[in-house]
């Protein structure tokens, strides 16, 4: 199974005295133009999830809409899980994949967490961190659970760049 994460884009600054709780702060225009450019970065690299999950707040669920509505899926495909929250426990998410039946999956969330994830499942290799609106590609082994490859791991202006002009 190949395991996309994907962190959202960039969203309203907390310091911004007009800017809601954490949960609710929803992506600036500047972010849904930029996530939207590496959503078809994406679509250029093949990426195409059976399912996206996404963390329930307001910032991951645009992102995750984006990509659902650039990648031609249908919302039906996009489910939310409080496992994808910052302060979930990496190894929940992970453990919930093991029921899944698909060829690709792909995950939206927040760093630190997603970054987390990916390094549980790269035996603690981390790499880098996931950028916003950027990307990470892990092929899951069959025969370890939760241990996967790290196939690509680009920034969101990488991404951007191989969208087409």
């Amino acid at each position: 199974m190949l395991l996309h994460l994907i962190r959202h884009g960039i969203a309203v600054d907390r310091a911004d005295p007009e800017c809601p709780t954490d949960s609710q702060r929803p992506l600036t225009d500047r972010g849904r133009r930029r996530t939207r450019r590496a959503a078809e970065g994406l679509q250029r690299l093949g990426v195409s999830p059976e399912w996206v999950i996404s963390s329930p707040w307001v910032r991951a669920v645009q992102t995750a809409e984006i990509v659902v509505e650039t990648l031609g899926l249908s919302e039906d495909d996009l489910l939310c899980d409080e496992d994808l929250l910052p302060m979930a426990d990496p190894g929940a998410i992970l453990r919930k994949l093991e029921s899944f039946e698909a060829d690709e999956l792909m995950l939206v969330g927040h760093a630190p967490h997603l970054d987390l994830v990916l390094e549980e499942l790269c035996r603690g290799a981390l790499l880098a961190s996931l950028t916003k609106a950027g990307g990470a590609c892990v092929e899951l082994d069959p025969r370890r659970a939760l241990r996967g490859t790290l196939r690509w791991l680009l920034p969101s202006k990488g991404l951007r760049r191989l969208a087409p002009r």
